[in-house]
Order: structure tokens, then C-alpha cells, then sequence
């Protein structure tokens, strides 16, 4: 999953560890070649999980590892069928 979220073609940095949302986290960033930068905040003291990703204006934070998740299969009528999803670029 990381390397989906950083680039891993340019310059790799470790921030320093500090308190985010009650974990102990670290900021790594990813610097390419032509300045542009990914970062991710991951847990140093559970998982590693991935807490949060910045990348240009774009933050995803993610939360409630391991909690049990229900899926409901929805109504034939609200699904559609859309060959080639898997392939978007960038996943």
C-alpha cells in the first residue's frame, strides 16, 4: 500500500516523532526529482498503519484499523457495470 501512496523515485525523508490523533506517528516524505513531494504519516506505535497521505492539494486520512465492517449488497438498480475500474491510472 505504500508504495501506491509514495512515489519512491526520489529523495526519502523521516520527520520527527509526534503525537497525531493519540498515536505516536512519523512524517516521510518523498521528494522527486522535479521538487514535487508525497507524504505519509504512519503509527510507530501500532500497526504501521497509514494515518494520513498529503499529495499536491489532496489529504487522505484514514482511521479505525481493524474495526468490523459491514457490507451491504445494494439494490440491482444502484449498480452499474463498469469493466476496466481496476485499471484507473495512479491505483
Amino acid at each position: 500500500m505504500i508504495s501506491k501512496l509514495i512515489d519512491g523515485r526520489g529523495t526519502m525523508t523521516k520527520g520527527d516523532t509526534i503525537s497525531a490523533d493519540g498515536h505516536q506517528a512519523v512524517w516521510i516524505t518523498d521528494t522527486s526529482a522535479d521538487g514535487s513531494t508525497s507524504t505519509i504519516l504512519v503509527s510507530v506505535d501500532s500497526g504501521p498503519y497509514v494515518l494520513q497521505e498529503k499529495k499536491g492539494t489532496t489529504t487522505l486520512t484514514l482511521s479505525a484499523f481493524n474495526s468490523p465492517v459491514t457490507i451491504t449488497e445494494p439494490p440491482a438498480d444502484q449498480v452499474v457495470d463498469a469493466p476496466g475500474a481496476g485499471q484507473l491510472p495512479g491505483i
